[in-house]
């Protein structure tokens, strides 16, 4: 059987004074069919790989096959018209907001064709069109896929945000979305929305300050809000540094004790919830918030880990699990398919 994709000395090379080689001579096969896992630690070249491989990069040496047709010479608009026919994005549509080297108005067409495909004005983007199916058929509304295509749109076209009250906005639609159509998959009332809310805001504000750094010198995004880092004395320029300075340590510290405020309204959700699996899961990714964001209050995000291992989440989920059965006492174990 012919692989559906192949790759033969794969490669891809930033030039420059001092060229930065992001995938070296891959070969691979894929077979129809066949579930592929592409692993490896972080920075070793996996999203750059993946890049060549969705057509979203060209690469720089090498060559690349898609149903035994070369892709490696095609136009940009050619690769893209593959690329929606086809098999769509090989990964998300956030992944189209952060390529590092794809233009924005190229981005935003990617963005557009996705919206076009999931509200039935057109079937060019396979994943648009299959969650349509999907959500269609469980009668739910396109309308947190909507929000979400809406953050991603802010990533291309909106690099710095003044205040707090401008980040929570960007998270309105980045990351509330995403509990709210877990809410409605499960069949719980929105009336858990604003607790819900609460807590995917703090997660999404984590995870800027997890990757600040990252964030700036790989896309130059900062969702550290500007009147903070001004506040503390410091601005945008300190998040290229391999340390945080004291300034921006301060400023770092500051949004996570604003981000407690946070995590103190979601308090109450998991125990709003009914479906029991869920409420679980839920205590526990408060359970692990909480403690990422102490540990943001005294660690630099620069230069040390602000991550969990498997074992700090075996040993909180251990040490959680107590308290949760003793909130759900009152409660029957349910749980919805």
């Amino acid at each position: 059987m012919s692989a559906i994709l192949e790759a033969r000395g794969l490669g891809r090379t930033l030039p420059g004074e001092r060229p930065v080689v992001l995938v070296r001579d891959v070969d691979l096969a894929i077979e129809p069919g066949a579930f592929t896992t592409i692993v490896g630690p972080s920075g070793c070249g996996k999203s750059s790989l993946l890049y060549l491989l969705g057509l979203l990069d060209r690469p720089s040496e090498g060559e690349l096959l898609f149903e035994e047709r070369e892709m490696s010479g095609l136009s940009g608009d050619e690769r893209a018209q593959v690329r929606l026919e086809r098999f769509g994005f090989v990964r998300a549509a956030d992944d189209v907001a952060d390529h590092p080297t794809a233009p924005p108005e190229e981005k935003l067409a990617l963005l557009e064709q996705m919206r076009a495909s999931l509200v039935g004005e057109s079937d060019a983007v396979a994943q648009g069109t299959a969650l349509r199916a999907v959500l269609a058929e469980r009668g739910l509304s396109p309308v947190h896929a909507l929000d979400q295509l809406e953050a991603f749109r802010r990533d291309v076209t909106k690099l710095r945000y003044a205040n707090w009250d401008e980040l929570i906005d960007y998270c309105r639609y980045s990351a509330m979305p995403v509990g709210r159509f877990v809410l409605d998959v499960h069949g719980e009332p929105p009336a858990l929305w604003p607790a819900n809310d609460a807590l995917c805001a703090a997660l999404q504000v984590i995870n800027h300050l997890q990757d600040c750094g990252k964030d700036y010198r790989e896309l130059n995004r900062v969702y550290l809000p500007q009147d903070a880092l001004a506040a503390a004395g410091t601005g945008t320029e300190a998040l290229a540094a391999d340390r945080a300075s004291p300034a921006l340590l301060g400023a770092i510290a500051a949004l996570a004790r604003r981000t407690s405020g946070l995590l103190t309204a979601a308090r109450p959700f998991a125990g709003a919830i009914a479906d029991s699996r869920l409420a679980l899961e839920v205590d526990l990714i408060q359970t692990l918030a909480v403690d990422l964001n102490r540990l943001l209050m005294t660690r630099d995000p620069l230069s040390q880990p602000v991550h969990h291992s498997k074992f700090d989440v075996a040993g909180l989920f251990v040490k959680r699990l107590p308290g949760f059965a003793l909130t759900r006492l009152r409660r029957p174990w349910t749980s919805k398919p």
